[in-house]
């Protein structure tokens, strides 16, 4: 199947437009201008890595979703999805689509995110407790634990941080 693109601003006599074609790990992309043309295979992989990048889109092939198969049950709200079970009782299609985003978007905040591991940041506050110098003012706890989250969020680790708690 070909999907044509059409420019924006037609005129009716010249005719400006973009063919895709995939077949394959192949994807076919053909433009002309109704007297010139030119045409390009490249790898699906790459081509949907570029519209993702180029667009700032998120490309989810289908064939990455998981199955979907009916449970044995009377109502039809009951689906396996990916093999565990989902409830679909009083859900539309854009519900369950809208429910996805928000855990799409949460899935790319801690990707870019990373929750800080608590054990390095108890690790590093026992550390740093250890080395401090008495005769100094004394360091508020919660304040201490604050400074070790913050290091530890920029990559600084204590050693064995299981073995320091």
């Amino acid at each position: 199947m070909t999907t044509r693109i059409h420019g924006p601003e037609q005129s009716s006599y010249l005719l400006i437009y973009v063919d895709l074609t995939a077949t394959g790990n192949t994807v076919t992309v053909r433009a002309s201008d109704g007297l010139l043309a030119g045409k390009a295979e490249v790898d699906r992989a790459e081509f949907l890595a570029a519209v993702a990048r180029e667009l700032d889109v998120i490309v989810i092939p289908r064939t990455d979703l998981p199955a979907v198969e009916a449970a044995e049950h009377g109502d039809g709200s009951l689906y396996y999805v990916g093999g565990q079970l989902a409830d679909t009782f009083s859900q539309t299609p854009e519900k369950l689509r809208h429910t996805g985003r928000r855990f799409l978007a949460l899935a790319e905040h801690l990707e870019q995110n990373p929750p800080i591991d608590e054990a390095q940041v108890g690790a590093l506050w026992n550390l740093m407790a250890q080395h401090h110098d008495d005769a100094r003012n004394q360091v508020d706890e919660g304040y201490g634990r604050a400074l070790a989250r913050r290091l530890v969020a920029a990559g600084v680790r204590a050693p064995e941080a299981g073995d320091n708690q």
